[in-house]
């Protein structure tokens, strides 16, 4: 793995340590935009997303579906354009919202 994605990632492991998350989540969706193969980081990135979503109600689960509305449109449209690179950052942005 490149120098520049193992800082990354090395940053993003030490704020998921810190319970940073949303700091975490910005490096580790910008690792999964350059490396979008990299198990590691997709599964650290999980974790990042559940623990900010942690002990919601069920008005904020709401909300968060409805924001996650927009990137699964975005998604399912460059799935039909035959973009799986772009369906899968959507997807990112999908989870983000609503884990």
């Amino acid at each position: 793995m490149p120098q520049e994605l193992r800082e990354r990632y090395a940053r993003a492991m030490a704020s998921l340590k810190k319970a940073n998350y949303d700091y975490a989540i910005l490096h580790l969706k910008e690792l999964m935009k350059m490396a979008p193969g990299f198990a590691e980081g997709r599964a650290a990135l999980r974790v990042a997303q559940r623990q900010t979503k942690k002990g919601t109600g069920f008005l904020q689960r709401a909300a968060n579906t409805a924001l996650g509305a927009p990137a699964l449109a975005k998604g399912k449209m460059a799935l039909h354009k035959e973009n799986p690179t772009e369906a899968l950052l959507q997807a990112e942005e999908v989870l983000t919202a609503d884990p």
